[in-house]
């Protein structure tokens, strides 16, 4: 199955291959601060792959806070959080700017009790392997 979106303008656009059906997605809710502010419902596969892609780089916003393990990207233009990134190799994408949107996620407090190393492993085997790709091409 091949997942896509966008944040709200485009500039900022995702490309997930996946072997799951969408009820097999099993998206989750992050209950940070940052992640319930922007509603963001996160999905990914460790044996899948996904490409992200910024139209015009400058005006993604990559933020990091609290342990630092992970890039947060924000398209600059428009606000939309699209995916959490780890070390530009791994990520988990926003399933609201798809049409799953609707699937039921689940909440994941696993990261309340792990350090910021565990939080890089726990992601590190579960996130997506991922490519970041800056231009104007679809990814």
């Amino acid at each position: 199955m091949i997942v896509e979106g966008q944040c709200h303008c485009g500039n900022i656009c995702f490309r997930l291959e996946t072997s799951r059906a969408p009820a097999e997605l099993r998206p989750r809710v992050c209950s940070c601060s940052f992640c319930s502010a922007h509603g963001a419902v996160y999905v990914a596969d460790a044996a899948g792959r996904s490409v992200i892609q910024a139209r015009n780089p400058e005006a993604m916003i990559r933020y990091r806070f609290a342990a630092k393990t992970t890039d947060f990207l924000v398209c600059r233009i428009c606000g939309i959080l699209v995916a959490a990134l780890l070390d530009e190799t791994r990520s988990a994408i926003n399933l609201n700017l798809t049409e799953h949107r609707g699937l039921k996620p689940l909440q994941d407090q696993a990261w309340r009790s792990q350090s910021g190393d565990e939080r890089a492993d726990y992601r590190a085997v579960r996130w997506t392997p991922t490519r970041v790709v800056p231009g104007p091409e679809n990814p």
